[in-house]
């Protein structure tokens, strides 16, 4: 078990995630990804070093297939930001009778866990030493596989006890909530909610959606604003003045 400070890791993990005061740190609008690939052969291989995901938008949320999948569990931070994660609590969710988690690891330095983890609806604290500040960085993995084609998801979510929560390595912490979980679907489909700098405002016709440039573009007729966030003018609604290609070039003679 690592220490800090010549106190056990775990510990310490609690500690922060519990006794640290909410404010905007560098950890805001932080999220939960999830992200599934098929496992590879062998029940004692370790996933933790070996994804290599940049964007969020790289994550993929639905298996298809009764062989095992690995699924990920993703931290994933702003654009431009400069997160420090220290620590952080999370719980997951799903049905038992329709799907099996059959092994799991943490990639943090440092966990304690519910002792029914990783059951549904049971939940877990997570600790990094040094703090990552990698703008999307690796949690955990799970082993999972659906017993059949029953459609059926596995969700991250708060932590049971102690919410969603990240915390950095001020003293005392800055603790943020975690602003939005994935979900993966098995025979269904899955989604993540992407930090807020991934999307933008797509104008379908004269409404405004806040979504993915990449998810707008699958829109016949849409228009992809990136500055636009909710509580801003509607952009789909700006005045469009009609001009001859006459008009245009003497626009730009004069």
């Amino acid at each position: 078990m690592k220490k800090w400070f010549g106190i056990p890791g775990t510990l310490v993990a609690f500690l922060v995630l519990s006794t640290g005061t909410v404010s905007a740190g560098p950890n805001a609008d932080g999220v939960l990804l999830l992200h599934v690939e098929p496992a590879v052969e062998g029940s004692s291989f370790d996933y933790c070093g070996n994804l290599d995901i940049s964007s969020p938008e790289d994550a993929h949320t639905e298996a298809e297939s009764l062989d095992p999948y690995v699924v990920w569990v993703l931290a994933a931070f702003p654009q431009p930001s400069s997160p420090r994660l220290n620590g952080l609590t999370f719980g997951i969710a799903y049905d038992r009778s329709q799907l099996a988690v059959s092994d799991w690891r943490s990639c943090a330095d440092s966990q304690l866990a519910d002792g029914h983890w990783p059951s549904p609806y049971s939940g877990i604290s997570l600790l990094f030493y040094p703090p990552r500040k990698d703008a999307v960085t690796s949690l955990a993995w799970f082993l999972a596989y659906s017993y059949d084609s029953t459609p059926t998801t596995l969700e991250v979510i708060p932590h049971p006890v102690q919410g969603g929560l990240f915390a950095d390595d001020s003293i005392p912490p800055e603790v943020e909530p975690i602003a939005g979980y994935g979900k993966v679907g098995f025979f269904t489909s899955g989604a993540n909610v992407l930090p807020a700098d991934y999307r933008g405002g797509c104008c379908i016709g004269n409404e405004v959606s806040l979504m993915t440039e990449g998810q707008c573009a699958g829109n016949v007729g849409s228009e992809f604003f990136p500055d636009w966030s909710t509580g801003d003018d509607n952009p789909c609604l700006l005045p469009v003045r009609r001009a001859s290609w006459g008009e245009v070039k003497r626009l730009y003679q004069e």
